[in-house]
């Protein structure tokens, strides 16, 4: 990648229900020459919505896609006849998983899009439309090349100590495991973990979502669900899983044993410092 330069980039970052794209002109500066999205695919009624650099809107549509294939079709569709976007000489696609083989933007290749096959099962709402992102643009634009930018890049600068194996689909897949020599929770310590996680999921879907028959007791009816629902999904998982982490933390700091902390001049172990605010690990 370091011997790549380009001049004209189109980012694609396709979601599990919308995909959004930018064209940016590479200079002296970094100039937004348009962006645009499609949300609310596969919902019945999409919106088409595209701005130039200035952000005055140049094009606001209502489509039907089937599926984000089709909406990305109409995105290209959109940028062959638009005399602004006739000129990016590569796309750039942002990808939520790389395992342990990508940590830095890499250009796509065949031999990377058979490891991306692998990893779908670790995020199975974005990474299928991602994937396919790559697919439909280099049916489209055979002789421009692609790059592929992933989230997980963040994690692989963490402290070692961080980047430790999950259980379940994690260990199943060897092209994305990481893990220190020892696994800090048993499968025991593990599996109640994951049933808290989902029993309070569980909850918070009840608590937005329905009114009447919240354990399921008979089959689900329009007139158990809230006209007006009152919180945001988005944020609970991320909540919850917090939470869980937080009651094993109380009870490890419940049994708190100096020992495992410090080592004998009262500095915090080496695994530890590396993860502690620089006032602490002084």
């Amino acid at each position: 990648m370091a011997s790549e330069h380009f001049h004209n980039i189109l980012t694609i970052n396709s979601g599990s229900s919308s995909i959004k794209f930018s064209l940016y002109r590479m200079g002296n500066v970094e100039t937004a020459v348009l962006s645009g999205t499609i949300g609310g695919i596969s919902r019945g009624s999409a919106i088409f919505h595209v701005k130039d650099g200035d952000g005055r809107t140049v094009l606001e549509s209502h489509l039907q896609p089937r599926d984000h294939g089709a909406a990305l079709r109409e995105i290209i569709k959109w940028l062959k006849n638009s005399p602004a976007a006739q000129h990016f000489d590569s796309v750039g696609h942002r990808l939520v998983h790389g395992g342990n083989r990508f940590s830095s933007p890499h250009l796509v290749t065949p031999d990377m899009m058979e490891v991306l096959d692998e990893l779908m099962p670790l995020a199975p709402d974005h990474l299928p439309h991602e994937i396919n992102a790559i697919k439909v643009f280099e049916g489209s634009y055979p002789d421009i090349k692609q790059v592929a930018c992933f989230d997980t890049a963040f994690h692989r600068s963490m402290p070692g100590i961080a980047q430790t194996k999950e259980e379940g689909i994690m260990a199943k897949s060897p092209v994305s495991q990481r893990s220190i020599s020892e696994g800090p929770l048993s499968a025991e310590e593990l599996r109640k973990i994951d049933a808290y996680w989902r029993a309070t999921l569980y909850l918070c879907v009840g608590m937005i979502f329905l009114k009447d028959n919240p354990l399921m007791r008979e089959p689900l009816k329009i007139e158990h669900i809230k006209k007006r629902l009152l919180g945001h999904w988005g944020s609970d998982p991320g909540q919850t899983f917090t939470w869980v982490h937080m009651n094993l933390l109380e009870e490890w700091m419940k049994s708190y044993r100096p020992k495992e902390l410090f080592d004998g001049n009262g500095k915090l172990i080496p695994e530890l410092k590396e993860l502690a605010p620089p006032a602490l690990a002084a």
